[in-house]
């Protein structure tokens, strides 16, 4: 067997550890072998190791971000960041699929924006076409539509979901246009909103809607002076294999499920001291 290929006993303890067993440093030597393995100049084998590395999940983060503290040469980063960005996603994997939900800020105060993030992760050896919903409504990542808030504290039993009020929401009937993206094993892709935070009652005359996709400009998240945070989440439930659009080509997924993101929490308020 090509030891390049072979990822080892050492790794494959590393990678299957209890995540407990990895909070201590990372072997310098497991480091140094992993670094030369995603620099095979057999690109195969070099492409096997990054994949082995994603097998493993948020048990290989710690060895991938002590491999790329060593600023190591760009082909074994670009290996190493490619992999540290599925493995980072610590959420639940549904038919090969996963979602990570993250925002640039921690804090915000309101009226002030947010950018969140979410990253679709293709965990399996086949390509993944998910479709997301119509351009101008349903789960659309780009646009914001499958964020949901929590609703009720988790004191009180198991938390209550629902979409979250944006205030940008509309239709164009003929206009709109299934979105299907498709992943290619072992890959990510992500999609950005920017949004910001209206504290006050959504009116009911927020509707509105802006381009092919629907931008979402706003979203209302009401006070709670018991909750000082507010819990997001995004929720992709897709149950369907070919959506039709007339005058449009047909648009197909081969994906179907329910997949739900790590948990988000976001201080909402003035910081004290301002």
């Amino acid at each position: 067997m090509n030891s390049d290929l072979a990822i080892g006993p050492i790794l494959a303890a590393f990678l299957f550890a209890p995540l407990a067993a990895q909070e201590k440093p990372v072997d310098p030597k497991l480091v140094e072998r992993t670094i030369a393995r995603l620099d095979s100049a057999d690109a195969k084998a070099a492409e096997a190791v990054t994949i082995a590395l994603m097998r493993g999940d948020v048990a290989s983060v710690p060895l991938l971000r002590a491999v790329l503290a060593t600023k190591p040469k760009p082909a074994v980063a670009e290996r190493a960041q490619r992999a540290l960005r599925l493995c980072e996603v610590a959420a639940p994997i549904e038919n090969g699929l996963k979602t990570g939900l993250s925002a640039d800020v921690e804090h915000l105060k309101p009226g002030e924006s947010i950018r969140l993030t979410t990253t679709l992760c293709n965990v399996s050896d086949e390509p993944i076409a998910v479709y997301l919903g119509m351009s101008y409504s349903g789960n659309v990542l780009e646009n914001g539509l499958a964020v949901a808030r929590q609703n009720t504290p988790e004191a009180d039993g198991e938390p209550e979901w629902r979409k979250a009020e944006f205030g940008a929401v509309g239709f164009c009937y003929t206009g709109a246009k299934p979105i299907v993206v498709k992943i290619e094993p072992w890959t990510t892709r992500e999609f950005v909103t920017k949004l910001e935070f209206r504290t006050e009652k959504k009116p009911d005359d927020a509707c509105n809607h802006d381009g092919p996709h629907l931008a979402a400009d706003f979203v209302f998240l009401p006070l709670d002076p018991k909750q000082p945070t507010v819990k997001l989440q995004t929720r992709l439930e897709v149950g369907v294999a070919e959506m039709k659009t007339p005058g449009q080509p047909v648009e197909k997924a081969n994906w179907s499920g329910t997949v739900r993101s790590n948990v988000l929490e976001v201080a909402i308020g003035e910081k004290r001291g301002d």
